[in-house]
């Protein structure tokens, strides 16, 4: 009887630590119903989800990091592109006076002093332009790699082969292996042919009026043409910027398929185990009432 006895006490332990086990599959798969996840973190995943899963994350980290270099470097091409936009409209609005002003009724009265206040104004207005900073980091817009650096002085005596103090390497964005470097700074030529046209009729040394105003338009042709590679390299930036927002997507995409489980799956589990609970439910039963018919 004895015997009898601790061999059922046996029994019924194993079917206790049975239920305790099979009662915290039903409770994990009731989690992965309420939270659609089939685990909450790494360490419960298998040694094959575990490494997808640690492989997927490093390169989702390297994805963000990428989109937010793109992200900021079309912001910054944008903002010189609105700068270029503007100063492009204050040149025009320039020239237009200074026609209007040498022609005429008016145009004995544009005397060479006339001439050089106009020139030392428009060189200050486009200081003015050139040394934007920017609305995101307040750093310098046309500055090169040197963001921090005041990229113009057009203020005095100006030097053309000096008035640029920024960089003579332009502003890169690199992402992956690639690179895209924003080409333009306030040392471009388009810009130099500006300024060296002021300074010589601030010289006294530009020639005929009619010869500065074709010289004029011509630089102003150059800063639209920098203006649109500089929106070239902006078009540039946010296409790579989609694009590695779609790989990030995916990415993430792919995470959650390792770490999510869908309802229905964990429905069915959720039946299997409540089935496996009634049966070892019904076999306590059976056991119980063996040990009392023995007894």
């Amino acid at each position: 009887m004895t015997v009898n006895f601790v061999s059922t006490a046996a029994i019924n332990q194993r079917t206790e630590r049975n239920i305790n086990d099979v009662l915290t599959q039903r409770n994990e798969a009731g989690r992965q119903i309420q939270t659609e996840k089939k685990f909450e973190n790494i360490y419960d995943a298998s040694a094959s989800e575990a490494n997808d899963m640690v492989n997927i994350q490093e390169s989702i980290d390297v994805q963000k990091k990428e989109v937010e270099i793109l992200q900021k470097g079309f912001r910054r091409a944008n903002e010189m592109s609105d700068s270029l936009a503007d100063m492009e409209k204050y040149l025009k609005s320039e020239l237009a006076n200074w026609q209007k002003s040498a022609s005429g009724a008016m145009s004995d009265d544009f005397t060479q002093e006339k001439q050089v206040d106009f020139a030392e104004r428009l060189l200050k207005g486009m200081e003015g332009f050139l040394n934007k900073k920017s609305i995101y980091d307040g750093t310098y817009l046309f500055s090169g790699e040197n963001m921090d650096t005041k990229p113009v002085s057009l203020s005095g005596n100006v030097d053309a082969d000096k008035y640029y103090l920024g960089s003579k390497y332009d502003m890169s964005f690199t992402y992956g292996d690639n690179q895209i470097k924003l080409d333009f700074n306030a040392g471009d030529s388009s810009i130099k042919n500006l300024v060296e046209l002021f300074i010589s009729v601030k010289n006294d040394s530009a020639g005929d009026k009619d010869d500065v105003f074709v010289k004029f338009e011509k630089c102003i042709e150059k800063i639209i043409d920098a203006k649109e590679r500089v929106d070239f390299i902006s078009r540039d930036l946010k296409q790579f910027s989609d694009m590695q927002k779609v790989n990030l997507q995916q990415s993430a995409d792919s995470y959650d398929n390792i770490t999510k489980i869908g309802e229905y799956t964990a429905s069915m589990e959720l039946s299997q185990i409540s089935k496996r609970l009634s049966e070892i439910y019904s076999s306590m039963g059976v056991l119980n009432k063996s040990l009392v018919d023995y007894l």
